[in-house]
């Protein structure tokens, strides 16, 4: 039962409108966030810590005590980890056809074996089995999935892969150690400076920075917060009609691009993202999230503090080329810087193309594109997707290079 003044749901119940499963706030749902490896827990809904989690699947408490988020990894314990990050809409099924060998997940395809990592994926907040965000306390994306790389690696950095929207929540993780980089030698530099000025006085000494969560980023037709998308880009429905009509929604969503042309193409990519939405919880159309923590200046304006300091590649598929068939120079770089704005442009597979080549051009990003894919390149290329990270991987290893400034990716030949 809905009551739209309040914008949320005033009771759990088993269904809200076929196919979707009705919303679930966070607080209903039995078995609350759990740690990290427990089974289902009793009560509750689907999309809770309870009954719908299935039986030794993993759950990580949420940095805010508000949940947990529900992931899977697979390969040796202490290896380079890889954690995948789906896009709106979607959850960690995205990978499947890529990384579940068999159907199942556990056993690494043989690329990423052979690169002797492991790799994580995790549904995120609102998304497949995690709890749903809460009004009683803001989030982030970003902030969750740190919180997961630093439990599952607590020594090392961990390199992240970013579909869609899933690239955006990458990119502000990685910002948030760059940001600690710079606060940090600031820091330093004024303490430098006040000894400097007192003679006698006991250098002062600044606290170490944390050391950095992102390794290299890995990002498949990536969004960016504060990209100037063009018109059409986002569902514009009325809160109350998205509240009549969620399954209607999300189908109005998946008849735009990027998805309609995965859907269009049929097969099992096609069937793929059909029970993905299926599963979705409605919770960002219903509230529009405005809960969310974003940094008060978006990242589409902070790309440079990140340029040339942590390895990243960009690679879209050809599906989301512009008609004048840009962007095909798999492996150059891109050195105009993107354009924001194009509002005039009608939304479509070129949007998210400008989308991707604002991020390369911001980051100076390795840049490619895959032939015969749209936007899930994990779906639509699977064999192309594991060999690719895996070779990504094993370079950005081999240098060994942390967050720390020089042209990175100058230097992995980009």
């Amino acid at each position: 039962m809905w009551d739209p003044t309040v914008r949320r749901p005033t009771r759990c119940g088993p269904a809200f409108l076929a196919p979707l499963p009705l919303l679930h706030h966070a607080n209903c749902l039995g078995g609350g966030g759990g740690g990290g490896g427990g089974g289902g827990g009793g009560g509750g809904g689907r999309f809770g810590g309870g009954g719908g989690v299935r039986r030794g699947a993993a759950l990580h408490a949420l940095p805010d005590g508000e949940g947990h988020l529900y992931y899977d990894v697979a390969g040796p314990a202490g290896a380079p980890l890889i954690l995948c990050i789906h896009g709106f809409m979607l959850d960690r099924r995205v990978f499947d056809d890529a990384l579940a060998v068999g159907g199942k997940w556990g056993t690494l395809p043989p690329p990423l074996a052979a690169a002797g990592v492991r790799v994580g994926r995790v549904d995120l907040r609102g998304h497949g089995r995690s709890s749903l965000p809460t009004r009683e306390r803001p989030y982030s994306h970003a902030a969750d999935v740190r919180s997961l790389a630093a439990a599952l690696s607590p020594d090392r950095p961990v390199h992240l892969v970013g579909v869609g929207a899933g690239g955006a929540i990458a990119i502000n993780a990685a910002l948030v150690d760059v940001d600690a980089a710079d606060t940090a030698a600031v820091a330093t530099a004024t303490a430098s400076s006040a000894g400097a000025a007192t003679e006698g006085a006991a250098p002062s000494v600044s606290p170490p920075p944390s050391p950095p969560r992102v390794a290299s980023l890995f990002l498949l037709s990536p969004s960016v917060d504060g990209f100037g998308w063009s018109r059409g880009a986002h569902i514009r429905v009325e809160t109350d009609a998205i509240i009549a009509d969620v399954p209607a929604a999300v189908a109005d969503w998946a008849s735009r691009p990027p998805l309609v042309a995965t859907v269009a193409a049929g097969g099992a990519p096609a069937d793929a993202v059909a029970a993905m939405l299926a599963d979705y919880s409605g919770y960002h159309l219903v509230f529009g999230d405005p809960w969310q923590v974003r940094p008060e200046k978006p990242a589409a304006r902070r790309l440079e503090k990140l340029a040339g300091r942590l390895p990243v590649a960009v690679w879209v598929g050809t599906g989301a080329e512009e008609p004048q068939g840009q962007g095909r120079n798999a492996g150059g770089r891109n050195t105009r810087r993107g354009d924001a704005g194009g509002r005039d442009h009608r939304h479509g597979q070129d949007d998210w193309l400008r989308a991707a080549k604002f991020v390369q051009a911001g980051l100076g990003a390795e840049w490619g594109t895959v032939p015969g894919a749209a936007h899930l390149l994990p779906l639509e290329a699977p064999d192309w997707f594991v060999a690719e990270l895996a070779a990504w991987v094993t370079k950005v290893e081999a240098m060994g290079v942390p967050v720390s400034g020089g042209d990175i990716n100058r230097a992995l030949g980009g």
